[in-house]
């Protein structure tokens, strides 16, 4: 089913879609405690799955949780230039990027009938990407607002609802500007006369400096959910987005860990050689991606 980038809303009709992001094979902390369906009140009600206190319950509006990896991805969203909702035209790349980061969306809920999700953020632009699966072009749909059949996105307590096998991704977009850092680092990168470790180096302070800038971004937005219950009544949910304390360093230490792991690889390849399957393992133990975000309800 292809849906053409429009401003507004997009409306999905029901195609046996769950909605998720799509999860990295390494993330950091445990499974992710999300609410569960056994824990809500009765009568019209709904969450984000994401947004669960220790006991897997729905947390008290206005509480601040920490999500781990798979609940906003983390590092590396930031290799497309900026494209303009409305016009379709692209940002240079060296003015303005696009931060981009998959997103937990499922929600868990009674008497659901379907969800809108719409983005907004306090400086800036910011739109939502959806990816079907069922798309052969494998071309995302962008928009600010989305909705869903509550079939589509409900988490039910079974297998078959597992987020890795989301057939739709749903990610956040916004927009963020080159950061000084890393334009001089590309400046270093492109004078010449630098060893391989030199460059693979610099390679991932570009990386660290490119995440920071795309993090900052992200949680400069707020995520809206509107649902539509059975009865024709609605009950909309925004959630801020925010960072860690150390979300910084978080980034540094992956980067870091991600050069380690996978210097011998690079080097044996920018060689000429065929790496040695001690590289290559190496390579694949790539480190777990950091929990930067955090979520708290505040309407």
């Amino acid at each position: 089913m292809r849906h053409p980038p429009l401003p507004g809303i997009v409306r999905v009709a029901p195609t046996s879609l769950k909605i998720a992001t799509s999860l990295p094979s390494k993330i950091a902390g445990s499974t992710p405690g999300l609410v569960s369906s056994a824990a809500l009140p009765s009568g019209n009600f709904f969450t984000l799955t994401a947004y669960a206190d220790e006991a897997s319950q729905p947390a008290a509006a206005g509480t601040t949780i920490e999500l781990d990896a798979s609940g906003i991805r983390s590092v590396g969203g930031f290799g497309k230039p900026w494209v303009d909702l409305e016009t379709g035209e692209t940002a240079s790349r060296a003015e303005w990027f696009m931060a981009k980061s998959g997103i937990n969306a499922a929600i868990v809920g009674n008497n659901v009938e379907s969800i809108s999700y719409s983005v907004e953020r306090g400086s800036g632009d910011a739109y939502l990407e959806a990816l079907f699966a069922d798309d052969p072009t494998n071309m995302p749909t962008h928009s600010t607002s989305f909705v869903f059949p509550c079939e589509d996105v409900a988490i039910r307590d079974d297998a078959s609802s597992s987020l890795s096998e989301a057939n739709v991704i749903l990610s956040i977009c916004a927009k963020m500007s080159y950061p000084a850092e890393s334009l001089s680092l590309v400046d270093a990168m492109t004078a010449g006369n630098l060893t391989f470790d030199e460059e693979f180096s610099l390679g991932h302070q570009y990386n660290t400096y490119m995440d920071v800038a795309a993090a900052q971004a992200i949680a400069d937005c707020t995520l809206t959910l509107t649902a539509t219950f059975t009865d024709g009544s609605t009950q909309t949910k925004t959630y801020d987005i925010g960072l860690v304390p150390d979300y910084e360093q978080r980034i540094a230490d992956y980067w870091n860990a991600a050069e380690e792991s996978g210097r011998d690889y690079e080097l044996a390849l920018h060689n000429g050689e065929e790496p040695s399957a001690e590289a290559i393992a190496k390579a694949e133990n790539r480190p777990e991606e950091p929990a930067l975000y955090t979520l708290t309800e505040i309407a």
